[in-house]
This record gives structure tokens, sequence and C-alpha cells, in this order.
């Protein structure tokens, strides 16, 4: 077991980690339009995010011992989510990154809706022009990972996030 000024050091580097993904994640919502500044801010989360269990890990095996510690990070691989973004970090520092895209979605709106009559009114110039072609609307509605094909990739991190995030209060609530 550590001393009380290591065991406290410790449970605060895990607070820390917590929000300083909260922090990447806020920006990730920010900048979802600038896919530049979004890759930066999803690895700084990937990072951020997988540093919480080790730190947790550390807090563990300090307070409760080498066994609590494995039983933790089991119960964080066990958790499919958690499991798929630790993945995904490892994937972003060691391989060639993650592959995300994004997803849009598309509108048609008349170019001049009020114009439209019904084709028994009359026309009041015969030489009035017609309504002119559709206008089409590009909405980017989310990001994506390429293996994780219709979900969002901020609300998927966002929810691991608070999933980490009660196993961190559960752990830290059972320290003796």
């Amino acid at each position: 077991m550590g001393s009380t000024a290591e065991v406290v050091a410790n449970q605060a580097r895990v607070w820390e980690k917590l929000r300083e993904s909260r922090f990447f994640l806020t920006l990730m919502r920010d900048y979802e339009g600038d896919p530049e500044k979004f890759g930066f801010c999803l690895s700084a989360f990937l990072s951020a995010f997988r540093s919480i269990a080790y730190r947790l890990a550390r807090y563990t095996k300090i307070t409760q011992g080498v066994q609590a510690r494995n039983g933790l990070m089991a119960l964080l691989g066990s958790q499919p989510d958690i499991a798929f973004l630790t993945q995904a970090r490892n994937v972003e520092v060691h391989e060639d990154g993650v592959v995300i895209s994004r997803m849009f979605s598309y509108s048609f709106a008349d170019s001049d809706p009020e114009r439209w009559r019904s084709r028994w009114d009359p026309w009041p110039n015969r030489w009035e022009s017609r309504p002119g072609p559709p206008q089409v609307q590009l909405r980017h509605r989310w990001w994506q990972f390429a293996n994780r094909t219709a979900q969002d990739l901020v609300d998927l991190c966002s929810a691991c996030l608070n999933e980490t995030e009660e196993i961190v209060r559960q752990t830290l609530a059972s320290t003796p």
C-alpha cells in the first residue's frame, strides 16, 4: 500500500485525465465542421481516455493490490465500446491512425416555393419565368469510425466517457 500522499495524488491524477477527456470531447463537438481540428481533438481524446484506465489501475494497485487492479482491467476490457476506444487509441498512436469519415444528409428545396401555382391558376403574365431547379442542401450529420458505421463517433466517445466515469466513481468509493 502507498502512502496517503501518494494515494491522494494518484486519485487526483485520475480525475485530471477525466477532465482532460471531457475537454477534448467538447472541442470535438466544436470542431465537427473542420476535419483537421476534429482529427487533432479526436487523437488527444483517445490518448487522454486511455490514460484514465491506466491511472485508475495504478491507484487501485496502490490501494487494493494487484488482484484488484487485474479485476479492474478485466472489467474495463469486458466493456465492448471502452475496449474499442482503447484499441482505436493504439491504432492512432502505433499504426497509421484511425480511419474516420463524415456522414451527410441531403435535402432538396424548391428554389422559390411561393411561385408555384396550381396548374388551374392562370398565369398573369405568360412570359413570367417558371420556378427554377430545386436547391440541394448538404448538411453534416456526424463523424463515424470506418469500422463502426451508422454510429455517431462523438456520441460513442461521450457514452464511453460517462461509463468510465461511473467505474471511476465506484472504484474510488470502494477504496478502504
